[in-house]
């Protein structure tokens, strides 16, 4: 389904009367296709908790326009973002998800992905 006000700003009037009517002018985000099917840039991986053994390995992995790297670099916008919080296990130990999130979420470039990788629910978790 086409996204009507997406569409709608990008004419003329749209842009005039968004303007005028200072209403958000969306960006066209970065999808998928075969012409580029990877993001370009630096992966930052954060862990929250204990992190998941072999994960970095794997996110090596991911694709060739990806640079994995556990720090931000002062002039670096990162295509991604993965936090392992495979190690929170109960409410308040989300705050180290938080605390993981929190300097960097800004910096993600435009049409950057986020990605909080989390451990399965136990069997006796029926909240």
């Amino acid at each position: 389904m086409a996204d009507r006000y997406l569409h709608f700003t990008g004419t003329a009037p749209g842009r005039f009367l968004t303007k005028r009517l200072r209403l958000p002018q969306p960006a066209e985000l970065r999808r998928w296709s075969i012409e580029h099917p990877f993001l370009e840039g630096d992966l930052l991986h954060l862990t929250a908790a204990d992190p998941l053994p072999g994960l970095a390995d794997v996110l090596s992995r991911m694709g060739p326009g990806l640079r994995p790297t556990e720090t931000v670099r002062e002039s670096s916008r990162p295509a991604a973002v993965v936090v392992d919080a495979t190690g929170v296990a109960t409410a308040a130990a989300l705050a180290e998800v938080h605390a993981a999130l929190h300097p960097v979420v800004r910096s993600v470039a435009d049409c950057g992905r986020v990605v909080v990788i989390g451990a399965p629910l136990a069997a006796d978790d029926h909240h």
